[in-house]
């Protein structure tokens, strides 16, 4: 019988298997348990605490098929059950379970109850030293560009995505009477970017006394920074609970447009939410939200596309000037793959990173990135 180990060497083992899968090359062929085969096209990103080890992660089957998901490691398959994953919606994207011990027949199951293949990383010969990268077109296209058509494309992409939240809204609001049982969790679950965003957004819809389903784990004792962040909301959703969260930032958005952006923080930031939140909140939810409604409700007033008291073009000019946001994962992720010299200037290009990333760039289908394609 093995010898159990200690949660140190356990831990040093799955760190090993994180260096051998790191080590392999494009196009390594991976056996699964089940007998079928896998190419690897892309090891993904390193994960964080929370959530899988490995992110976005693209495979490719026998007929040249790409799939896209995430990947966990274990010394053990039967590693995935002892954890717990097969409770945890945030491993519900994993599509592959790379172990070093396959000691279960049957592949391991998510909670949405999907069945993940299972790779030994065993069955394949670790690669010596450190593999070159492939060149990904966009490496090839980004450094050819000047700094002034570098930044246009991502204003490009930013317009692009701001208009992606808008028609996402719009859809949603068609099928709701009242704007902020909408508003307000997604309002929630932007509190939550960067961290569980899942659990901030059902936490929402709590405080709304609406009922739902709290994703697992839920910690009975929040960190500090999230505690503070829901009591902030609380406080907001008691204020709006006479005056509604619409109509107070419609009302705001009425403002001479100078005025306008401190005048929306201050609705966050008298409630102990940081400006820096605040500024995510207003680029991701509340602009885009108040573009929505302007063209459910207002498109008499987008005749006249210079007119810049629409409350769509208001919006616009407003995110297309924000400031830049604090760096997170993705933009850092996306200046590494460009090769950028530092991540472009102002909310509207970062967001323009985010755009490529979540349009192509994560599953890398080059062929169709805006940004391989500029010149």
């Amino acid at each position: 019988m093995d010898k159990p180990l200690l949660l140190c060497e356990r831990h040093s083992v799955e760190q090993e298997l994180a260096k051998h899968w790191w080590s392999l090359p494009q196009g390594t062929r991976l056996l699964l348990q089940d007998g079928s085969i896998y190419h690897l096209h892309f090891a993904g990103y390193i994960g964080t605490s929370a959530g899988p080890d490995v992110r976005d992660i693209v495979l490719k089957d026998v007929t040249g098929s790409p799939l896209y998901g995430d990947a966990e490691f274990h010394l053990r398959a039967s590693d995935w059950y002892a954890h717990r994953h097969q409770d945890d919606i945030r491993y519900n994207r994993v599509i592959l379970h790379i172990v070093q011990v396959c000691d279960l027949a049957e592949p391991v199951q998510r909670q949405d109850g999907q069945h993940i293949p299972t790779c030994s990383l065993a069955d394949i010969p670790q690669q010596p030293g450190t593999q070159h990268s492939p060149l990904w077109p966009c490496q090839q296209t980004i450094p050819q560009l000047s700094r002034e058509e570098q930044h246009r494309l991502f204003r490009t992409a930013g317009l692009l995505r701001f208009e992606q939240r808008v028609q996402h809204f719009i859809e949603q609001l068609r099928e709701q009477e009242d704007y902020d049982t909408l508003l307000i969790p997604a309002i929630a679950e932007s509190l939550g970017y960067g961290r569980d965003r899942q659990m901030f957004r059902a936490l929402g819809h709590v405080l709304l006394q609406q009922q739902t389903r709290i994703p697992y784990p839920a910690s009975e004792h929040p960190a500090q920074l999230d505690q503070q962040r829901l009591q902030g909301l609380q406080h907001l959703i008691v204020q709006w609970q006479e005056s509604g969260a619409w109509a107070q930032f419609a009302s705001v958005l009425e403002q001479p447009f100078a005025r306008l952006r401190s005048s929306l923080r201050q609705i966050f930031c008298q409630e102990g939410i940081s400006q820096t939140r605040a500024d995510i909140i207003i680029c991701n939810v509340i602009l885009p939200f108040a573009g929505a409604v302007a063209l459910l409700e207002q498109q008499e007033q987008l005749n006249n596309l210079d007119d810049l008291h629409s409350l769509y073009n208001r919006v616009e000019m407003l995110y297309s000037e924000y400031p830049g946001l604090v760096s997170n994962h993705i933009t850092r992720r996306m200046r590494r793959q460009l090769r950028l010299s530092a991540e472009p200037i102002g909310a509207c290009q970062q967001q323009g990173l985010h755009y490529i990333y979540r349009e192509t760039c994560q599953q890398k289908r080059c062929e169709e990135c805006i940004a391989s394609k500029y010149l």
